[in-house]
């Protein structure tokens, strides 16, 4: 039996155009490791948000920057972009605690 909340899901992910900006449970859960990469990191941010499809969250996953990383990702005004701070621990660490966090039915990496 599929629950009601998972029926939704499956219509937004099989919609015509897959859009949807206020799903309970985003389909996609973007990844996206940080160690002081501050300059380029606005332009990737916006780029991922800037996409047409929109169920997504994007999980900004600072590994212990040490430049302006952490500023320029919490500059960013969406209710689909999160912001974690977390010690240095290398990308493999990262990447664990990022797919720990994720809500999303898939989990993708963008590096």
């Amino acid at each position: 039996m599929v629950s009601p909340e998972r029926k939704a899901q499956l219509a937004i992910a099989s919609s015509p155009d897959g859009l949807d900006s206020t799903p309970a449970t985003p389909h996609i859960s973007v990844l996206m490791p940080n160690y002081n990469g501050a300059k380029y990191l606005a332009e990737a941010i916006a780029s991922i948000l800037a996409q047409t499809y929109t169920n997504f969250e994007l999980l900004v996953l600072d590994d212990g920057s040490t430049d302006d990383s952490l500023a320029i990702a919490r500059g960013f005004d969406d209710p689909r972009l999160q912001v974690h701070a977390l010690e240095h621990g290398g990308l493999p660490t990262t990447l664990n605690r990022g797919i720990a966090l994720a809500r999303g039915m898939s989990a993708r990496a963008c590096m």
